[in-house]
């Protein structure tokens, strides 16, 4: 994780992954094959990070205007080979999901790397993705895990109310079922009504056995891919940067929508960074106004540490040590309540946290932790 001079929270790339998404996509050449030096001198590709790994695709799409006579050029397009028939496997499999849903009487939207991949990527071994990403409607969402769990899938960790969904395996096979498009994008008080506020369209690309697949509109797409993109993970999405980049490209994007949807669901300072960091890694102006809109719509107190809670790593506290970074996750999982409810869930958040069967012992530990410190002194 790391901190950039003019943007908030700690959650951007280290500074020789910059270079690597500015290699990538600067629409100046020489700017890009200047960053591209400056990163090869540094960086073994024997040797990437799990998210610099995933970019090797990338850098094969782009290699031929950053240094066609790079030692690894075959390397490099043999990542993005192995990543397309990898791809075809998946497609595959998305396909069989779809199918099941739909004897399950719904129709899914296909999230994030399926996606991008048959909307704004012209090669599929550019975009590598590991599991399938599906919103199904959020009433039906646990009528559908029930049936999931009856098919032989296994849940791959515990769900609860403020989840975007469940993680689910079946042998080499996993699926991301949501009911939410993102913990992070909700209707507060209303998580059941957000779709209504998004919209969708059929992918320009359909699947081999020709079925049309239903995605997230360039707009919606661009909003999801900031904020998952910069939501506080190790390592770092890299992948983020790229994937705005390619739907900007679209330009489909309708930019005073995405003020209005940052609004909606009180992101708007995490857009505007975004935008702002996007555009030094391309050298791509924001349109006019749009940074200017989201500068102006102020966050309540418990909306700007909602934010905090996704985007920036708690440094543990002076006086409760780990109970700074369990409140964080608390005001994570009760992102979906309103201000009322997250006082109610809060406490309790917090307390299995701490590993405490009840709020009530809170206050114990406060007393206890109160004790040690005059002891000491």
């Amino acid at each position: 994780m790391s901190r950039i001079e003019g943007l908030r929270w700690d959650s951007w790339p280290e500074p020789p992954d910059v270079l690597l998404l500015r290699a990538l996509l600067h629409r100046d050449d020489d700017v890009a094959r200047a960053a591209w030096r400056a990163f090869r001198s540094q960086w073994d590709p024997d040797t990437p990070t799990p998210d610099q790994f995933r970019l090797l695709g990338a850098i094969a799409d782009r290699i031929d205007v950053l240094d066609p006579d790079d030692p690894r050029v075959g390397m490099f397009r043999g990542m993005r080979r192995r990543n397309a028939v990898h791809a075809l496997v998946m497609l595959d499999r998305l396909d069989g999901l779809l199918t099941r849903l739909e004897e399950l009487g719904v129709e899914p939207v296909v999230l994030k790397g399926p996606a991008l991949a048959l909307s704004v990527y012209d090669h599929i071994g550019a975009r590598p993705y590991g599991d399938l990403d599906v919103l199904v409607p959020y009433g039906a969402h646990e009528r559908i895990v029930d049936a999931f769990v009856a098919d032989g899938w296994e849940a791959t960790h515990h769900d609860f109310a403020g989840n975007h969904g469940v993680n689910f395996r079946r042998g080499e096979a996993e699926v991301d079922l949501h009911r939410l498009l993102h913990a992070e994008i909700v209707q507060v008080g209303r998580p059941e009504q957000t779709m209504s506020v998004l919209r969708t369209e059929p992918a320009p690309r359909e699947l081999s056995s020709g079925r049309q697949v239903r995605i997230l509109a360039p707009t919606d797409a661009l909003l999801h891919t900031i904020v998952h993109g910069t939501q506080r993970l190790l390592p770092h999405n890299l992948r983020w940067a790229v994937d705005a980049d390619r739907i900007i490209a679209t330009e489909r994007v309708d930019w005073d929508r995405l003020v209005a949807l940052a609004k909606t669901f009180r992101v708007s300072p995490l857009v505007h960074d975004s935008l702002v960091f996007h555009s030094t890694l391309t050298g791509r102006p924001v349109p006019g106004g749009v940074l200017e809109q989201l500068a102006t719509d102020r966050l309540k107190w418990l909306e700007r540490k909602r934010l905090d809670a996704f985007h920036e790593w708690p440094e543990p506290g002076r006086f409760f040590g780990p109970a700074s970074t369990n409140l964080s996750w608390a005001l994570w999982r009760t992102r979906h309540l309103t201000a009322v409810g997250a006082l109610r869930a809060v406490p309790g958040e917090l307390a299995r946290g701490l590993g405490r069967r009840s709020a009530w012992s809170l206050p114990v530990l406060v007393l206890r932790r109160l004790g040690r410190v005059r002891l000491r002194a």
